[in-house]
């Protein structure tokens, strides 16, 4: 989810997450979303709708790449860790942009009316229980992590 849309300027690198397969997109100096394909969407709902084939809310579909700009409540993440400035990311290996991502990737977000979304199912519902959410189709924060470091690791991503 895109908490601050003031971060979404030309030049960020967008993705999410539908069936577990992750998509990106790119913002262009025009303010044009355009997908790998090259297709063009002057909103992040419109990106959304064609990923997903079904309307979504782009705001809520998409988080943006460098995660350090939308910073999530407090909270939901253990450790935020701060991405390092462009010039130093540039040497950075590919499996260590990865476990960065990782370690800010947070499948259960808190939305501002008080309810969670689940990257799993792309819902929302509401969690009155104490700890860490669950979502009413069973996915939970930690399962999605794993899910994802396994992911990365059959991709040999992540050693």
């Amino acid at each position: 989810m895109i908490e601050n849309r003031g971060a979404v300027r030309p030049g960020v690198e967008l993705i999410g997450r539908y069936k577990k397969v992750d998509y990106t997109a790119q913002v262009t100096d025009e303010g044009f979303i355009v997908l790998p394909d090259g297709q063009q969407f002057r909103t992040p709902s419109g990106a959304a709708t064609a990923i997903c084939e079904r309307s979504v809310n782009g705001w809520v579909f998409w988080r943006l790449v460098d995660s350090a700009l939308d910073v999530p409540e407090a909270g939901d993440t253990p450790d935020l860790v701060k991405a390092p400035p462009p010039e130093e990311r540039k040497a950075e290996s590919f499996a260590a942009v990865q476990a960065r991502r990782l370690r800010l990737y947070n499948p259960m977000k808190r939305m501002e009316d008080g309810r969670y979304f689940c990257d799993g199912c792309m819902r929302a519902f509401t969690f009155e229980g104490v700890g860490d959410p669950t979502c009413p189709r069973g996915h939970t924060r930690e399962a999605m992590r794993q899910e994802a470091v396994e992911e990365l690791e059959q991709e040999g991503a992540v050693a």
